[in-house]
This record gives C-alpha cells, sequence and structure tokens, in this order.
C-alpha cells in the first residue's frame, strides 16, 4: 500500500502536514458515527496534533538520524493514537452506569458523574495540552542555544521553522478550546449546581464543537503548503506560465524596437576605435 510513497519526508511529493491533514480529515469523517460523543472527537483531534508536534521536535533535535523523518515510523503512531483514544473510553463504559433520560435524544454524562467528568477533561484537554507546552518549551530551549551558539544557518532556521509550526498548533488548539467552552461550561453547571438545562442548550453546545472543527480543517489547508499546491498550484502556474509569456514577449519587442539604435551605437563605437 505504501510502497509507492517516499520514506522521506523531505520530498516534495508529501510531508507529514499532508499526513497529518488526512488523519484529521479521517477523525472529521468518522465524527458522524460518534453522534453526540465530543469527547471522543476531540481526543483524537488533540492527540493528532501531539503526534505533529513530536515529529516538529524529533526532526529538529534528532535531525541527524534519517529515521525519525521516515514515513512509516508516524503511520504506526497514528494508529496507536487513535488506540489509545479509544481505550481511554472504556473505563467510563465499564465501571459507570449508564442512565436512561426521558426525552432526550443526546448521549451525554448525567451531571451526578463527577468523577466521569474530571476523568474525561484530564485526558481530552489538560494532558495533550500539557505535552505539546513542554515539546514548544524544549524546541524553544533549543532553538535559543543554537542561535547564540556557532553553529549552521540551516540548523538554526530549522529550528526556527520548527517553533513557528508548533506555535501554529497552539493556536489550533487554543481555537478549539475556545469553540468548546459553551459545551463544557453547561456540563460544569449542571454538575456544580446539579441543575439539569433545557435540551437545545446542548445541541448549541456540540453546534460549536462542529463550527470549531470546520475552523480548524480549514486552517489545516492553509497551513498544508502540498495540500494548497495540489488545490491552487495549477491555477499558479497557469498565471505564471501566461506572464513570463508576455514578459518575454515585451522583452522581444523592445528589443527590436532598439536593435537601429544598437546597430548604430556599434558601427559609431568601432569608428571610434579606427580613428
Amino acid at each position: 500500500m505504501f510502497s509507492s510513497i517516499p520514506t522521506n519526508f523531505t520530498d516534495r511529493s508529501i510531508n507529514e502536514s499532508l499526513l497529518i491533514y488526512l488523519s484529521l480529515s479521517m477523525v472529521q469523517l468518522t465524527f458522524s458515527f460518534f453522534d453526540a460523543h465530543s469527547f471522543e472527537y476531540i481526543n483524537f483531534l488533540v492527540y493528532s496534533f501531539n503526534i505533529q508536534s513530536f515529529y516538529r521536535l524529533v526532526c529538529t533535535i534528532y535531525h541527524h538520524r534519517l529515521y525519525y523523518q521516515s514515513l512509516y515510523p508516524y503511520i504506526y503512531a497514528i494508529v496507536i493514537q487513535w488506540i489509545i483514544a479509544i481505550l481511554q473510553m472504556i473505563p467510563i463504559l465499564i465501571f459507570n452506569k449508564r442512565n436512561l433520560i426521558e426525552d432526550d435524544e443526546l448521549c451525554e454524562i448525567t451531571i451526578h458523574n463527577r468523577r466521569t467528568i474530571v476523568y474525561l477533561y484530564m485526558i481530552v484537554y489538560l494532558i495533550p495540552f500539557l505535552l505539546i507546552l513542554i515539546q514548544y518549551r524544549i524546541l524553544v530551549k533549543y532553538s535559543k542555544r543554537k542561535t547564540n551558539g556557532l553553529h549552521s544557518t540551516n540548523i538554526q532556521q530549522r529550528a526556527r521553522r520548527q517553533v513557528k509550526s508548533i506555535r501554529r498548533i497552539l493556536i489550533l488548539i487554543f481555537i478549539l478550546f475556545i469553540l468548546s467552552l459553551p459545551d463544557c461550561t453547561i456540563i460544569i453547571f449542571e454538575v456544580f449546581l446539579l441543575v439539569r438545562t433545557p435540551r437545545y442548550v446542548h445541541r448549541i453546545g456540540f453546534s460549536f464543537v462542529g463550527i470549531a472543527s470546520g475552523l480548524i480543517m480549514l486552517i489545516m489547508m492553509y497551513y498544508t503548503r502540498n495540500l494548497r499546491r495540489l488545490l491552487f498550484g495549477r491555477q499558479r502556474s497557469r498565471k505564471n506560465k501566461i506572464l513570463k509569456l508576455n514578459y518575454s514577449q515585451q522583452e522581444t519587442r523592445g528589443t527590436i524596437r532598439k536593435l537601429p539604435e544598437m546597430i548604430y551605437s556599434g558601427i559609431m563605437a568601432y569608428e571610434n576605435e579606427r580613428n
């Protein structure tokens, strides 16, 4: 299956951003099967960002080891990420009771189950976000050390570029966190006050999660260079070819117009040399 795919991410045909974008697309396509389980979806999404930030960290610090820049370790990492995200939901299904709420079509955690809510927020938001912050901190220190020391320009530029990439990942997670606040606020309000909110309130909260996923996919399309070239590269290449042809035609016309003057100046220079 992967025989035709290059084993180095530095190849022009594919890079790590395109691979992570494809994995996030799979998450978004399977979101409809989760129904209202937004925690599973966000868990998949944030751990995908962890894989991307880890790739940036490894390729910057261990750039001399080509194995870490190959494609296969990150395919395995994506599979392991899906397995971990699914296994983290198993304790909720095994050790917690399921309560049927009449006149409610959404599958959600009851307001009396505080331990499960704390557990979910830790594995979905807190732990992945802390891991990305730690990786970002390590990469910033490495970049400053390489910038202050006597190192090659390529290593310094690589470190700065990877810091910028992880900063973009943090921006994506911040967008996800901000747009997930309405749903989180509703759940925390119900847990601590033990007051059941109307049904449409949770639907509004889930709609914000869907808006966040759409924005993240659009931003990922903008950040993914190869995907942007795949979608808009042909039109740009055609425009560049047209501009080059027009520019070359203008150059030839200009040289043809200036040809008599060039011949006359050449003759005059030759006569001056003879005299």
